[in-house]
């Protein structure tokens, strides 16, 4: 079996609603019905119980919270939509701040934090346009050559391109960390731990012993760095 490329996340960048994305991975696994809400949640809730027990175990928050962030999520993706649109180069893009749950739009200059505030929103001044960003991550895309369970994109609470490597390696790796940490710091690099898991098939297949990275949830997308 050929080794699997590396992981090359094409998410939206302009608005990053991460811990909602994750919440709601959790409800592929979980039952349609019959769940019971988590303690503190509200019984009338649209949302599913995995949602909301998921969101408040990652943000660290109640499920009466989780449910009140997940409520919120189509006006703040409406409002997030607009102040980029509005703002266009002058905005480097949007995501929900994981420890209030308030949209924060990152900006290049003074007057746009202004119309920000404005507008109900949490400003947050830059150094770099989103712009920049998705060229230097462009750049990686094209590197021909990228260690193997490598990830990057871009990451807006950072207001960096996010790079996320495993650790050990050999020439290949050396090289493309080289080319990443030639940005400066608009790359940030992470050295990620591999860890065995041992997959149990049905009795009628082999198991595999496979070597997974970290899963991550980024401003950006959910990554995961696979090693075989």
């Amino acid at each position: 079996m050929s080794p699997p490329s590396p992981t090359r996340p094409h998410g939206r960048t302009r608005l990053a609603i991460a811990a909602l994305l994750c919440a709601a991975a959790a409800l592929l696994a979980a039952p349609a019905t019959g769940s019971a809400a988590p303690a503190g949640a509200d019984a009338g809730s649209a949302w599913h119980p995995a949602q909301v027990a998921t969101l408040a175990r990652q943000a660290g928050i109640s499920p009466a919270e989780a449910t009140r962030r997940l409520d919120a999520q189509a006006a703040q993706t409406a409002l997030a939509e607009r102040l980029t649109s509005t703002l266009g180069a002058r905005a480097a893009g949007a995501y929900l701040d994981a420890a209030t749950g308030a949209v924060v739009v990152n900006v290049l200059d003074a007057a746009s934090a202004r119309q920000v505030r404005a507008a109900g929103a949490t400003p947050r001044v830059v150094a770099r346009g989103l712009r920049r960003l998705e060229r230097i991550k462009a750049a990686l895309d094209a590197v021909r050559r990228a260690p193997t369970g490598s990830s990057w994109s871009v990451d807006l609470p950072s207001n960096s391109v996010l790079v996320s490597v495993p650790t050990g390696g050999g020439p290949t790796t050396a090289a493309f960390l080289a080319k990443a940490r030639a940005y400066g710091g608009a790359v940030r690099v992470e050295r990620l731990e591999p860890i065995t898991v041992l997959v149990q098939h049905r009795p009628h297949f082999r198991q595999e012993l496979t070597e997974v990275g970290q899963s991550s949830c980024f401003a950006s997308h959910c990554s995961s760095h696979l090693i075989v």
